[in-house]
């Protein structure tokens, strides 16, 4: 029942039409107060803006070592670790490289089923591999969303986007609270490329035919 939960939030979540009001919600207040700074802007955005750390931010734990050494705002969750008392589907988010050790000292101590999320800003992405097959099997991960996707969609799996650079998002908010420009849009804007690889299924999902410009 629990599983069917989630899978009918997740739809809901995807159906779900903001305007441009709620999206908006705050940002010029949070854009102001931090002066053109985008790292004090930082602690607002990274809460609400999907950027390669939205998983820290979402998630009710979390383990990685990106928060203190790239100086960002403390997440609202609670570090993880082996002793750690996770309650019942709650939300884990997972830097790639912590992934053996969550697999190996984490996951055989949890009492009930987690929703997992794994990512990693830099390099290594997650890898396919025995502790990543260990994860999918595992009847304690009720559904797993990741970054750089590593598996084809399943019904306990599927990609999470890598998001807007951090460094980008205050610019992004700005060009959000411009006002549309009037006619028809004929272009089309990429806010991020990134240098991790595509696996092989990734790029046969690539939509095939003519390809929008891009300014």
């Amino acid at each position: 029942a629990a599983l069917v939960l989630i899978a009918l939030q997740l739809a809901r979540a995807q159906e779900k039409r903001h305007n441009l009001t709620t999206l908006t919600a705050g940002v010029a207040d949070a854009l102001a107060a931090a002066g053109g700074d985008v790292h004090r802007f930082w602690p607002f955005a990274l809460r609400r803006f999907v950027t390669p750390f939205a998983g820290y931010y979402a998630c009710d734990y979390w383990l990685g070592n990106e928060v203190e050494r790239l100086g960002l705002p403390p997440p609202d969750g609670a570090r993880i670790d082996a002793t750690t008392d996770v309650a019942p589907f709650a939300s884990v988010y997972v830097q790639a490289p912590f992934v053996p050790h969550f697999t190996s000292s984490v996951l055989p101590r949890l009492r009930a089923p987690v929703v997992l999320v794994t990512g990693s800003w830099e390099l290594p992405q997650v890898e396919r591999s025995n502790y990543t097959d260990a994860l999918l099997a595992s009847p304690k991960i009720a559904y797993w969303f990741s970054q750089n996707p590593v598996y084809p969609p399943s019904h306990k799996y599927r990609g999470f986007a890598y998001g807007i650079h951090h460094e980008s998002v205050a610019a992004f908010a700005r060009a959000l609270l411009r006002p549309a420009p009037a006619g028809p849009r004929t272009r089309f804007a990429l806010s991020h490329h990134t240098k991790h690889r595509m696996n092989g299924w990734m790029r046969e999902r690539l939509p095939e035919g003519p390809k929008l410009p891009i300014d």
